[in-house]
């Protein structure tokens, strides 16, 4: 059990330590290497092809921890007990739900008919970050349908990141948002599977590390261009706080799991020695009593 901890927690920190590497890379390639003008990196640009293979390399190593501890990965479920859990469901609802009311505020939702179902769907997706999460009270037939309402509106955000005309859809932080939004629905996906009975912990494993990889690599360097006032008419600022929420979201969940690896083993052998001990029962001393 430890050395499946060891492992666990191995890829954990080289998943995490990637995405704030590549992140870190990512900003210095947007500030030296970015035509903002033309909305690509320049010519002969040589920290985007950096990043672009550190990340595929990265979701490799994902994929190779995963499978090495797929043994071990009985007893990963999902935990709501845990008070950086309820911290980071409680920030990713509020947010969803700040960005929504801006959405309508502004009027950016009203202008097509994707843009009022994101808009409704956005209300399911905050309850089940809220309900069940950070507030104790839902049923688990009702979290069931929030987690597929989730991934209708993680859907709907794809959808509406590559029918977005505003921005080429071969734009490097373009193509980023979308990866990176796949990614995070792939993972709440698998997610949802532990609501319905039918869980799959080494691609949850897997998939949460990968999130955790592209949601980092996509937010952080953004946040950072933001503050630094940065190609500020590229970024939508809603935007990528949520991203940044979900980012933390997986990142504490993923931490949370070390706990749970290899938490069946224990079980199994306490098992095993109870049905040794009926098998072959230890023999009784009894005192000698008599002078």
């Amino acid at each position: 059990m430890k050395n499946s901890r060891m492992i666990y927690t191995c890829g954990l920190m080289v998943s995490l330590i990637a995405s704030l590497g590549l992140s870190s890379m990512r900003v210095l390639a947007l500030l030296m290497e970015f035509d903002d003008a033309a909305g690509y990196y320049e010519h002969g640009a040589v920290l985007p092809t950096i990043v672009y293979v550190g990340t595929v390399l990265s979701v490799i190593l994902a994929l190779v921890f995963a499978l090495l501890l797929r043994r071990d990965l009985g007893g990963v479920r999902e935990a709501t007990d845990s008070y950086a859990h309820v911290f980071a469901s409680a920030l990713a609802g509020f947010i969803i739900i700040g960005c929504t009311l801006l959405a309508i505020l502004s009027g950016e939702a009203s202008g097509s008919a994707l843009g009022i179902v994101t808009l409704v769907l956005s209300l399911p997706a905050a309850l089940y970050f809220l309900i069940g999460k950070a507030l104790p009270v839902g049923t688990k037939g009702f979290r069931i349908i929030a987690s597929a309402l989730l991934g209708l509106w993680l859907f709907s955000l794809i959808i509406s990141a590559y029918v977005d005309t505003s921005v080429e859809i071969s734009n490097p932080n373009h193509i980023m948002l979308t990866l990176a939004l796949i990614s995070a629905t792939l993972y709440f996906l698998a997610e949802g599977r532990f609501r319905v009975g039918s869980p799959d912990p080494t691609r949850y494993v897997f998939l949460g590390f990968t999130a955790m990889i592209m949601l980092g690599l996509y937010s952080l360097p953004n946040m950072v261009l933001i503050i630094l006032r940065a190609y500020p008419d590229v970024y939508a600022l809603s935007r990528e706080v949520l991203m940044l929420a979900l980012f933390i979201y997986v990142l504490i969940r993923m931490c949370i799991v070390v706990g749970m690896v290899g938490g069946d083993d224990d079980e199994e052998e306490d098992d095993d020695g109870a049905e040794q001990a009926e098998q072959y029962p230890q023999p009784v001393y009894r005192r000698n009593t008599r002078t």
